[in-house]
């Protein structure tokens, strides 16, 4: 039989059945409400007196659904901007705001393209906000859909905010797995990064579909240390090949209004 902490029930005083491991995932997000920064797994079990196991497994399944997003580097877990996505109306409703809503918003009415907001997830990519315009936008980008870093704007956007290092040990990764967008060539792609780096966003012209041209940068670190990216995608994007501090202006101009602290 199940038990409660595995993921069974258990009685209340008025009755009714909780769902054990439905509690620990309100108990999880409600613990970083008071934490407010990124924790390890057993930091969490410790706090909410959970069983190491039961701490991972709930950890790794709130990952895997975009929930939580795991910093690779330090081990650490955070909630993931998804979230927030559940309280756009109601932070309207108590005369709240959300920037990056906003933010995305303006980039559409900018652009006429399709925005998305991204996030390190472990090893990839992960689109956690996307905001479709009417122009043509691959089925595969969906929000909670994971991706290789190595390929996209966004992703080249990330690896700029990573020592060369680094960008070599995820390319020889890519290289491995049969990447294209490497093709053994890492060397080559290490002085992409850089150019990415120096200009202050990376793009990419029919990189993760042939139809696609992509601008991207990486957001203002917040209080979660998860690296986040916003990234502007479409057909009308090649338009703006032969000027893009054109597009990269506008994107900035806008991120440094809606991220102003």
């Amino acid at each position: 039989m199940m038990s409660a902490a595995q993921g069974g029930a258990q009685g209340t005083r008025d009755g009714h059945k909780l769902v054990k491991s439905g509690v620990r995932v309100l108990e999880i997000f409600e613990f970083f409400e008071r934490l407010q920064r990124p924790a390890r797994s057993i930091e969490v079990g410790l706090a909410l007196n959970m069983p190491k196991s039961s701490a991972n497994e709930l950890l790794k399944t709130l990952v895997e659904t975009g929930y939580v997003t795991f910093n690779f580097e330090d081990k650490t877990y955070f909630p993931s901007f998804r979230l927030i996505k559940f309280g756009f109306w109601l932070s309207t409703a108590y005369f709240g705001t959300d920037q990056i809503k906003n933010l995305m918003d303006e980039l559409s009415r900018m652009t006429g393209e399709n925005i998305a907001v991204s996030v390190q997830n472990g090893n990839l990519l992960q689109y956690v906000a996307i905001q479709r315009g009417p122009g043509y936008l691959p089925e595969f980008y969906r929000e909670g859909t994971k991706a290789a870093i190595v390929g996209s704007a966004a992703g080249g956007a990330l690896l700029t905010t990573k020592s060369d290092a680094e960008v070599v040990r995820i390319a020889r990764l890519a290289a491995a797995s049969g990447n294209a967008a490497v093709s053994g060539k890492v060397d080559e792609f290490v002085e992409r990064i850089r150019e990415f780096r120096r200009k202050g966003y990376a793009v990419t012209y029919g990189g993760v579909d042939p139809e696609i041209a992509s601008m991207a940068m990486v957001l203002p670190r917040t209080t979660s240390n998860v690296p986040m990216m916003i990234g502007v995608g479409g057909k009308s994007l090649f338009d703006y090949r032969d000027r893009e501090a054109e597009l990269a202006d506008m994107m900035l101009s806008a991120i440094r209004k809606y991220t102003a602290t």
